[in-house]
């Protein structure tokens, strides 16, 4: 992964209307993790955002979306529901590269999930250069943790759905600033893909040779200390 020792950027963007999102508020913000890599964040709260993310107590929640932050916000009863649960937490939700705002349709309109379409295109292209994509992924989240941390949040309780469950499962791992996990929806374990002869899991979320050293099952285990909730 990159070395960066300095805070992310980031950019306040302009308010979209109403969105039915399960907060009377909301806002939007845009942060850089590395040059040119641009993570989607909204912040809900009840009272009024109109500019920099105020700084605020120490425990905050942050949800890494499965394939759009706004559409689960909208539609995705369960974590709705979670959103009203947290009360005056602050709550942040996010799409790490490639999906969700910055998904891309780079082989042709509405085919990221497609066979070959764009999410294998540039995941199978990040693994030729030995960069995949779910490390790339638990680097955004890694960076938008600190980029939450320079806000004053030090006790994060990071939620993980489908396809943001493996990097907020390693980013968990990785950084302290990470009290609490919640995963829906996560992978059980590596050795079950590599022994299937069929299998949905696509290989953006693959890490090459995991299985030389460990399986995701090491990672739930040490991740119990931080009081992992897998549904």
């Amino acid at each position: 992964m990159p070395v960066i020792s300095e805070q992310p950027g980031y950019r306040i963007l302009r308010h979209w209307g109403a969105r039915s999102y399960p907060a009377r508020n909301y806002a939007h913000y845009v942060v850089e993790t590395e040059p040119g890599i641009q993570c989607f964040i909204t912040r809900l709260s009840d009272e009024s955002l109109v500019s920099r993310p105020p700084k605020g107590s120490p425990e905050a929640v942050l949800y890494l979306s499965h394939l759009s932050a706004d559409d689960e916000l909208r539609n995705d009863t369960w974590l709705r529901e979670r959103v009203r649960s947290a009360g005056d937490t602050p709550f942040f939700a996010c799409d790490l590269r490639g999906t969700g705002e910055s998904q891309p349709d780079t082989c042709g309109r509405d085919s990221f999930l497609k066979a070959y379409g764009s999410d294998f295109f540039y995941a199978s292209h990040a693994l030729m250069l030995d960069k995949p994509v779910v490390g790339q992924r638990t680097f955004d989240t890694l960076r938008v943790i600190e980029w939450m941390r320079g806000l004053g949040h030090t006790k994060i309780h990071l939620i993980g759905k489908g396809r943001g469950a493996i990097p907020a499962t390693f980013a968990a791992l990785l950084s302290s600033g990470v009290k609490q996990i919640t995963l829906r929806d996560s992978l059980n374990d590596y050795a079950e893909v590599a022994e299937s002869e069929f299998y949905e899991t696509p290989i953006s979320s693959l890490l090459p040779d995991v299985l030389l050293h460990f399986d995701l099952p090491d990672c739930y285990a040490e991740l119990r200390g931080k009081n992992l909730e897998r549904l």
